[in-house]
């Protein structure tokens, strides 16, 4: 059996997944004192030999220039801390959130993995940008001459499997075990499933996948992506509509965008002539009629602009999964660039009337810089009457 694996934590550095609720792979925070660079980066190939023997090993990239990634990763790394100048010798020290913080300290440390895996017999890959499409490709690839098995975490993963696999090689299995309450193992064998949803459906996932949120894209409140399935898998119109459009290629900004607002009228339960801004006044009516507390904004509809943003964000990852995404530059599609890093445009309105806005502040003592300040949270510009209150 032939085995592709990719990260489980760590932000990308491990391409590992545990194998039961008591045994996981090597992790820089539970670092024995003394232990050098060169000795965790041993500790991954040990774990890898052990469980997956000479297994095929695909790394994130984290090149320079700009990804849609940036964003996903400056929220989880949260704080910048210093780049790490180290050699193998080097003794670790400090925290792994704190290490992995920094892009240039993953791709150090990955490279020093990769050296340790290819002594031990395995196949290393670094991908160049976001690895879930060569960890696929190279799935695929394989399966044409024996069973494989894919061990990884990411739903992208497995929607890339339906999409690219053939249903006429060997056996692929994606394998996921994140799963935390259960603690079991999930193990999907891709080619019946992909015989019984049908090659239009899986294709068609691609859409509702991005469409219902995904790292790259906005997740909608209140929709899950379960209905979403259900939608496509009843063959609603507005919905098999836009999932047979967004795989296209040149298609124009304006389909997109008006075809991604009639689904989030149809999603949120509107006719097909509701516009979204009425849509938004109904059902915030209905909700203050009915609401025991406060009526929470992110439970309604998303505006007019935020959903064409949304929509052409959604068509440049299909393209991207698609390998089209040469064709088209991403801040024509939702993006803009801003210090060498690709930036979601969420809206083009303001937060509330200008009126509102200027005596709206929060009581931070920082400037709005912690990610639990209330004018960050939503969105809201700083101003001089943000900051702690002052005695009476």
């Amino acid at each position: 059996m032939f085995l592709v694996s990719k990260r489980a934590g760590g932000y990308g550095l491990s391409s590992y997944v545990k194998i039961s609720s008591r045994e996981r792979s090597p992790d820089l925070g539970t670092t024995r004192k003394g232990d050098s660079y060169n000795a965790l980066a041993e500790s991954y190939a040990d774990f890898t030999v052990r469980h997956y023997r000479q297994a095929t090993v695909v790394f994130d990239g984290y090149g320079e220039g700009p990804s849609m990634k940036d964003n996903t990763r400056q929220r989880r790394g949260k704080n910048l801390h210093p780049i790490v100048s180290f050699t193998a010798e080097t003794e670790f020290s400090g925290k792994k959130e704190d290490f992995l913080s920094r892009d240039k300290n993953k791709a150090d440390m990955i490279a020093l993995i990769s050296t340790a895996l290819t002594k031990r017999g395995c196949h290393v890959i670094q991908s160049p940008r976001d690895a879930d499409i060569d960890i696929v490709k190279a799935t695929v690839e394989r399966s044409r001459h024996c069973t494989t098995t894919l061990v990884g975490e990411d739903t992208d993963l497995l929607i890339l499997l339906l999409h690219y696999s053939i249903t006429d090689d060997e056996i692929i299995y994606f394998r996921s075990d994140a799963n935390k309450q259960s603690k079991e193992h999930r193990v999907y064998n891709i080619n019946p499933l992909k015989e019984t949803l049908g090659g239009d459906v899986c294709n068609e996932l691609l859409f509702v996948h991005a469409y219902s949120g995904c790292d790259s894209t906005s997740r909608i409140i209140g929709i899950g992506k379960k209905s979403a399935f259900r939608k496509l898998v009843k063959s609603d119109p507005v919905m098999k509509s836009c999932a047979s459009a967004f795989i296209l290629q040149n298609k124009s900004q304006e389909d997109i965008s008006h075809l991604g607002k009639d689904l989030m009228v149809d999603l949120f339960g509107g006719k097909s002539n509701d516009m979204l801004s009425s849509l938004r006044h109904i059902i915030f009516t209905k909700k203050v009629a009915t609401a025991e507390t406060f009526v929470t904004p992110e439970r309604l509809p998303p505006t007019s602009p935020a959903t064409r943003f949304h929509s052409q964000r959604v068509y440049f990852q299909i393209m991207v999964w698609i390998r089209m995404a040469n064709e088209i530059n991403p801040t024509e599609w939702g993006w803009k660039q801003e210090t060498d890093q690709l930036i979601p445009i969420m809206t083009q309105n303001n937060a509330a009337p200008d009126e509102l806005l200027k005596i709206i502040h929060c009581n931070c003592s920082g400037g709005c810089k912690s990610s639990r300040c209330s004018c960050r949270r939503y969105g809201l510009p700083y101003t001089a009457a943000c900051g702690p209150r002052l005695p009476n």
